[in-house]
């Protein structure tokens, strides 16, 4: 069960992990979406807890299998979610109950690894209570490790925040991106007190610097002042407040004029608390909230000014500013930002981290030394017992604890370099999941009258259970101020860049910036609004297992206030896109366990298409042959695949557009209809001539493309009665074909397993694709080039992918492989053509087909219309 954040978001989605032999993923994203999978690593071993105990607060990192409370399933699975919960110091007792209560999930581990001071304050405490040794790793070390991981890895990880506005920052990971790379940075910790420390590299660090007045000042003085004890609350406070009342401004010393010569505005604050020495009140005579927001500025200024300083005396351009003093909160980042942009005089901005308070957490996490290669063999299972394994921890941690020096160097093999050579981090959107508490108090949110308000459609009545509700979900309930206000990471087995991107350093997938256009961003938010109830309405008839219909309630509920929020609140979860809205869509469905809400319209298309397949084949074939008695002749064949392509694009249950198609007419009718209409040109762009000569030119000089990779779309017709026929007209030219298809559903996107066994259904009908079949089995590797006296191959092959869309800087290894001396590449349907990819450059010649299936978009982008088709044929 994934937790709750501070305006009540649940952080975190269930995933489907990843083989644990091969390490293919089967993941739930369009590639921002993966399981939490380590390759070739049981769940077992994974870290499941780090603590970074301060002297404020208790910041706490835990990992949780997806494949909880499923032993049968643990036994092939890998994988989870990385979760983020705080708690008040002086209520260490909560992260003890916390973690006691979750003892079965964390695997009752014998240590946990935890730094700042309180791993040595509470060390006793952990014993005593849960038996479980602190495994003490250094503060300084800890907040690095995070930091650099966290830049390296998290997209949108750093942003700055100026005049209340947003703007994520691209951070240079290395030299190759950016003549200075990620390095030298300067690193500001406001906890309790401020530590700055300077980065050269990934184990060079220095602090240089660091003061006494920071958060603990901030929430100490505060409460004298204001009796205010909450540190969340103290900050919502400060934000109603007016400082002009308590502090001295220079245009109070200067009767309402700047200091120009000087340039000091009137407005600059000349005295912190100023004006209270020249004003005979007393405490109870001021406002609390001004007095709050006087002291905020006070200890924000006073940090921003050293750490200018420090940031000239080592000539540092990037200054990064973490810890929970700041949570997010605009005022704070706005006082430091501008105390910055002032002392700095314009030249240097404040750059902030997603994951501010949980730096020295994370880099706890990542500092497990237990050796990998002692605890798997080659296949993946351990050498060694469970038992042992704890032994080897506990030893380690009692030696550490009393001074020795722990494992054996020969022993020690940092888990966090696994994540750093074979797996990433990747944010997704938060949860919106209501505790069960929430459920018995009647305190679901209402999607349906949401979507009546935002759309003025009828509302329809609920079908869940309240019984079915109470018992739906069983968590330990934590308070809205322990829970934290960004998404849960998901570690994924490292993906690459697609190797025929042009230039993977400038390639940026989204077509569309909705946080840049609200026309576009209300439009979209309003269109998944009102397919909010058919959408659940679907997943819920999908899923036989008990508590399907409260589950569809919680569904709509998560992903109606996600979208409402994003509508108010657009940065919230970095940069937004329809691409990033689709996989959001997905996940959160996921999240509520509808992991394939269109599996049996998949399945009663995909056999009706397969029906169908070898009388079009037959069809098609006749077409060829008249062409080939007549050189000469237009290509009607290739015109004729092309087409059929296009109408294939037609079914998409995800598109509004098409379900009076779905609700009037049979698929195969639709198809054909479809096709016969498409027969009239020009599409809206149109190419297809330009490739038609391309592909006759390359036969005649004997140039034939030698491997081609298609990303396919919808399943049913889609990829049957328009895919594989162009595929199969390739593979009769001695081309090998890469169909890329999803590793995990989205929609009625075609899985690589559906299309797996597609193709072996249609192995059995056609000889072209029974030879193609069997040629892929032969090769020794994917990469392997076709011989001359080999018969072309066709392969099926994973994306990554879990969404609608592509982002084609992070793809599965195997498809990198795959795609190893492809000179053709075909990105097929809305989502990989249009709402992702559609200015995308390759280095080889490309094949972008859609039809489009959105009024709106094709209006805005095209200026077109409704069922428009996109033939666009690039050459590098």
């Amino acid at each position: 069960v994934n937790l709750e954040s501070t305006d009540g978001r649940r952080d975190g989605c269930e995933r489907v992990p990843c083989n644990a032999e091969d390490g293919e993923e089967t993941q739930t994203r369009g590639l921002g979406a993966p399981s939490i999978a380590l390759p070739n690593q049981n769940t077992e071993f994974v870290p499941h807890l780090a603590l970074d105990i301060g002297g404020s607060l208790v910041k706490m990192v835990y990992f949780e299998p997806s494949s909880r409370g499923r032993k049968e399933e643990a036994k092939n699975e890998a994988g989870g979610q990385l979760h983020f919960v705080k708690f008040e110091t002086n209520q260490i007792h909560r992260v003890v109950e916390f973690i006691g209560s979750r003892s079965e999930e964390m695997n009752r581990s014998s240590s946990i690894r935890a730094t700042g001071g309180g791993s040595y304050k509470y060390a006793d405490l952990f014993r005593s209570k849960l038996g479980m040794v602190l495994v003490k790793e250094d503060e300084m070390k800890c907040l690095v490790t995070g930091a650099v991981f966290l830049l390296r890895s998290i997209r949108d990880e750093a942003f700055t925040f100026f005049q209340g506005e947003k703007n994520y920052v691209e951070i240079p990971s290395s030299s190759k991106e950016d003549k200075e790379g990620l390095f030298p940075f300067l690193l500001v910790s406001i906890g309790s007190g401020v530590s700055m420390i300077r980065v050269d590299g990934d184990e060079q660090y220095e602090r240089v610097s660091g003061t006494s007045i920071g958060g603990g000042t901030f929430w100490g003085l505060c409460r004298l002042l204001t009796g205010c004890k909450n540190f969340d609350e103290m900050l919502q406070m400060s934000s109603k407040g007016d400082n002009t009342k308590v502090d001295m401004l220079v245009g109070d010393i200067y009767g309402g004029r700047d200091y120009a010569s000087h340039g000091l505005s009137a407005s600059t604050i000349a005295s912190s608390f100023g004006k209270v020495a020249c004003l005979n009140q007393d405490l109870s005579d001021y406002n609390r909230a001004d007095l709050a927001l006087s002291l905020l500025r006070l200890i924000a200024y006073n940090i921003a000014q050293i750490t200018h300083l420090n940031a000239m005396r080592f000539g540092v351009k990037r200054v990064f500013f973490g810890g929970f003093f700041i949570r997010g909160h605009t005022y704070t980042m706005e006082t430091i930002s501008f105390a910055i942009d002032f002392f700095s005089k314009g030249t240097m901005k404040a750059l902030y981290l997603r994951h501010e308070g949980f730096l020295g957490a994370v880099g706890a996490f990542l500092m497990n030394e237990q050796d990998r290669e002692q605890l798997q063999g080659p296949s993946g299972s351990p050498e060694i017992s469970r038992y042992q394994a704890e032994e080897m921890a506990r030893e380690a941690a009692l030696e550490d604890h009393e001074g020795g020096t722990g494992v054996e160097p020969s022993r020690v093999a940092p888990f966090r370099q696994l994540f750093y050579d074979r797996s990433h981090f990747v944010e997704r959107f938060p949860a919106s999941r209501t505790h069960s508490s929430d459920f018995a108090k009647g305190e679901l949110f209402d999607a349906e009258a949401l979507v009546d308000s935002q759309t003025s459609s009828g509302h329809v009545a609920s079908d869940g259970a309240e019984e079915e509700k109470r018992d739906l979900f069983h968590v330990q309930s934590l308070s809205d101020a322990e829970m934290l206000r960004v998404g849960v990471l998901h570690v994924e087995p490292r993906m690459r860049p697609f190797p025929h991107i042009k230039d993977e350093w400038s390639y940026v997938p989204d077509t569309l910036d909705l946080a840049s256009d609200p026309e576009a961003r209300n439009y979209w938010i309003d269109a998944l609004l009102k397919r909010l109830l058919s959408t659940k309405a679907q997943a819920v008839s999908s899923d036989i297992k008990p508590g399907a219909a409260a589950r569809g309630e919680a569904f709509a509920a998560s992903f109606a206030k996600r979208l409402m929020r994003l509508k108010s609140e657009p940065a919230a979860y970095g940069r937004l896109s329809l691409a990033v809205l689709l996989e959001a869509r997905e996940d959160c469905l996921r999240d509520f366990g509808f992991k394939d809400a269109y599996i049996n319209e998949k399945k009663r298309e995909s056999e009706a298409s397969v029906a169908a397949l070898p009388h079009l084949l037959q069809e098609l074939d006749s077409i060829e042959s008249l062409e080939s008695k007549n050189p000469k002749s237009p290509s009607g064949y290739l015109s004729s695949l092309i087409q059929g392509v296009l109408a294939g694009n037609l079914f998409d249950w995800g598109a509004a557009a098409c379900d009076e198609i779905y609700s009037q007419q049979d698929i195969i009718s639709a198809y054909q209809a479809a096709r016969k209409r498409l027969g009239k040109r020009p599409w809206r762009v149109d190419q297809l001539d330009q490739f038609c000569a391309s592909w006759k030119r390359r036969l005649e000089t004997n140039t034939f493309y030698r491997r081609a990779v298609i990303f396919c779309d919808n399943s049913g017709a889609d990829v049957v009665l328009g895919v594989l026929p162009f595929a199969r007209a390739l593979l009769r030219q001695g081309t090998d074909v890469v169909l890329a298809a999803n590793t995990s559903p989205a929609v009625n996107d075609v899985t690589s397993e559906e299309l797996s066994q597609i193709l072996s259904d249609v192995a059995g009908l056609d000889e072209d694709f029974k030879r193609a079949v069997e040629a892929s089995k032969n090769r020794e590797s994917l990469a392997q080039v076709r011989q001359p006296d080999q018969h072309a191959a066709i392969f099926v092959i994973g994306t990554g992918a879990g969404g609608p869309c592509i982002d084609l800087s992070r793809v599965s290894s195997e498809l990198c492989d795959a795609s190893e001396g492809a000179d053709l590449v075909v990105l097929i349907g809305m989502g990989r053509a249009i709402h992702t990819n559609l200015y995308a450059k390759f280095s080889c010649d490309a094949l972008k087909l859609a039809m489009v299936k959105n009024k709106h978009l094709a209006e805005t982008l095209f200026g077109g219309n409704l069922f428009d088709c996109i033939c666009a044929y690039e050459q590098p």
